[in-house]
């Protein structure tokens, strides 16, 4: 089985990200600051909701806050706007496991204050060409189907 994976910033990308893992039996948990969207996600009620294209996921999901955390991945995707980035990983490195790593799923090019922060070796590079908005807490529009792309740093 894969490892879980943790995705910090749970809006559109991360939240999409997660919908298409969970189905193949990934074990994920989504972190994110916005306690209306958290509650949502994780509602039995509902879930998160993600709706558009050739793409549709409804259920509830392991969402937390940040201070409802606990444990350590070494599997973590960083989901946050760019501007957030150094905030976000000063805050999810108590997370992250002894051989664990960050990949940069990302608007923008965050390798480098990820790579500051926990290291070269741990840090992975990513693209990501899809679209997708979050309409309210709970529920993300995906937009469109695209690329993505994850890689060392040094190109390997």
């Amino acid at each position: 089985m894969a490892d879980a994976v943790l995705i910090w910033g749970a809006g559109a990308i991360g939240a999409s990200i997660g919908a298409a893992l969970v189905p193949s039996g990934v074990a994920v948990t989504l972190v994110d600051t916005d306690r209306d969207h958290v509650l949502a996600m994780r509602s039995t009620d509902r879930g998160l909701v993600i709706q558009g294209g050739s793409f549709a996921f409804q259920a509830a999901v392991d969402a937390r806050l940040p201070d409802e955390l606990s444990g350590r991945w070494r599997v973590v995707l960083l989901c946050v706007k760019s501007q957030h980035t150094a905030d976000a990983v000063t805050r999810l490195r108590p997370f992250l496991a002894d051989d664990g790593f960050v990949v940069a799923l990302q608007n923008g090019l965050t390798e480098l204050t990820i790579e500051a922060a926990i290291g070269r070796d741990a840090t992975i590079g990513g693209f990501v060409n899809f679209g997708a908005d979050r309409l309210e807490p709970g529920r993300i529009a995906f937009g469109n189907h695209g690329a993505m792309a994850v890689g060392e740093l040094d190109g390997a």
